[in-house]
């Protein structure tokens, strides 16, 4: 099968698990995909089969865009948040945009 598709790839699952299930649902020996998604992440796939794989390059962009929700005042034992939590602390947000310099942080966390 030669073709280009779209696969929303779930989270928890790597994105060679991803075309691994693509190309045995498909029954197509060579298939590739444009970029790699974090296996903690979900979203889109480009996936090309077959002869469609000689046109990934056209379809790579150096740009990943993530949307992330997070909790200040927390902290991991693995530095991330699939640790398990060793320290909480209340944010107090009012020091943060009322500090001295406070647009300088504001513009920082509307950078993240």
């Amino acid at each position: 099968m030669d073709g280009i598709i779209l696969v929303k790839k779930p989270k928890g699952m790597t994105s060679f698990t991803c075309v691994s299930q693509v190309k045995r649902r498909v029954n197509e020996r060579k298939a590739g995909h444009s970029g790699t998604l974090d296996p903690n992440a979900e979203g889109f796939m480009i996936i090309a089969l077959g002869k469609c794989t000689k046109y990934l390059p056209y379809c790579v962009s150096n740009h990943k865009h993530y949307q992330a929700t997070f909790a200040l005042g927390k902290r991991y034992d693995t530095q991330d948040v699939w640790g398990e939590a060793v320290e909480e602390k209340t944010a107090n947000f009012m020091w943060l945009l009322t500090a001295g310099r406070s647009s300088q942080n504001l513009r920082y966390l509307t950078r993240c």
